[in-house]
């Protein structure tokens, strides 16, 4: 094949979010496996990308002329950058435009107001939305009404030289002696601690399972408290006000058998993982379309038991090992539901208990999905197979969804829960 030129596009500014700072160093390193003997340049635009300033990059992207063009950040918004390149190459045909293949993050739904600008852009343009999980490509399939396939599920890749179990039984030894243990069943969680995580519900079943399960069994908790409370609804919260509510509704109590390691770095997150025995995530977050602590997970060969919301259950096409517990809505947010999730728990617990699992082979089988090697493979094979030309119209619920946020950004679904099952509810179904 002749070599072409591919523009990777990321922004400026180091993304707050670490999970958003991995996702984009191993896209990037996806696609250079994925485009080798192609000619690869990069270009880096603002945070707070402007028309102005996205016209600016558009004359360069002319200038260089490439065939394709790659968005792999999370911010800021895409579409300025496609109206710009609309503009800029109008005099250009169809077929002769660089084909912009756009990562969705889970704040497309917030971003609504940006695409809504977009509509001439997409029909005269060639793009391809790339989503992360299987119940993104159907909620962001839904905005739209199109004559062909506009998405395609990429999982976000792992590093597999960072998060493996080449190492395990020797690391695994280590740390559960560092930590005193024997024979305990260890439950895992990493992420952020944050209200639509539902750490609390977490910490609530654990309690109530382990002293069925004979009380041999410790749940772990290891991430940052951060202070995003519920604010599609209009709630929002003080620094520390998560830590405090939590502190005086469950730490004051006394918690046994219940740890919490702190912000951990990539060795820490690979010894707690070796040292565990399930990965466990009760997450309900509006904009979950995938997890990155989980795919690590699963690359260090965990089990794992995950709420049957948004992206997370796509994890059981990259695990034999990965259970599902059902979700239910009440006081205006998603939930565990509470029994089944005890159930579910108790007998994933006893399991463990009764049989070793092949941690090796289960690293190994979520690597051939999830690992920068197995992505750019993926890659490889979607770069020059797209069919574009699509005619796309935005769905009623699109309008809908752009109208709320146009009325009030402060809290879309405050007093239009219907519309948050319209656009969400599918992530609880999947």
């Amino acid at each position: 094949m002749k070599e072409q030129t591919f523009l990777i596009i990321t922004k400026e500014e180091i993304s707050f979010w670490k999970s958003c700072q991995l996702i984009t160093k191993n896209l990037i390193q996806s696609y250079q496996l994925a485009l080798k003997g192609h000619n690869i340049q990069f270009l880096k635009v603002e945070e707070d990308l402007t028309p102005a300033s996205a016209y600016k990059h558009a004359l360069k992207i002319k200038e260089i002329n490439p065939q394709g063009l790659i968005w792999v950040d999370h911010e800021p918004c895409s579409a300025l950058l496609l109206n710009a390149l609309n503009n800029v190459l109008s005099d250009k045909p169809y077929n002769d435009k660089p084909k912009f293949f756009i990562h969705l993050f889970g704040d497309f739904v917030l971003q609504c107001r940006q695409w809504e600008t977009t509509l001439k852009s997409l029909n005269e343009f060639p793009v391809h939305f790339l989503v992360a999980s299987d119940a993104q490509k159907v909620l962001v399939d839904k905005m739209f009404i199109s004559t062909k396939n506009i998405t395609t599920v990429i999982p976000f890749p792992v590093e597999k030289s960072v998060f493996n179990a080449s190492a395990f039984s020797q690391q695994r030894n280590l740390m559960r002696e560092k930590f005193k243990l024997k024979d305990e069943v260890v439950l895992l969680y990493t992420g952020r601690m944050s209200l639509q995580k539902n750490i609390d519900s977490l910490i609530n079943t654990f309690t109530k399972v382990k002293n069925l399960v004979g009380g041999n069994a410790e749940l772990w908790l290891a991430g940052p408290w951060d202070n995003i409370l519920l604010p599609y609804h209009g709630t929002r919260g003080l620094p520390g006000s998560y830590f405090s509510q939590f502190k005086s509704s469950l730490l004051d109590k006394g918690l046994s058998n219940v740890r919490f390691l702190g912000d951990l770095d990539e060795e820490e997150l690979l010894g707690v993982y070796h040292a565990s025995d399930m990965f466990v995530s009760f997450s309900t977050f509006n904009d979950d379309d995938y997890g990155m602590s989980i795919a690590e997970a699963l690359m260090c060969g965990l089990p794992a038991l995950l709420t049957q919301w948004g992206g997370l259950p796509t994890f059981k096409k990259y695990s034999e090992h990965v259970d599902l517990v059902p979700v239910e809505f009440q006081d205006v947010r998603m939930h565990p539901q509470s029994i089944l999730a005890q159930k579910k728990m108790m007998a994933k617990i006893l399991e463990i208990k009764e049989n070793k699992f092949p941690r090796e082979e289960m690293a190994s089988y979520s690597a051939n999905h999830l690992s920068i090697e197995a992505v750019g493979k993926k890659l490889e094979e979607l770069l020059f197979a797209v069919d574009f030309n699509a005619k796309i119209e935005f769905s009623q619920v699109f309008y809908k969804l752009s109208t709320t946020f146009h009325l009030s950004s402060d809290a879309p679904f405050k007093n239009n829960l219907g519309l948050y099952k319209d656009v969400y509810g599918d992530y609880g179904t999947l």
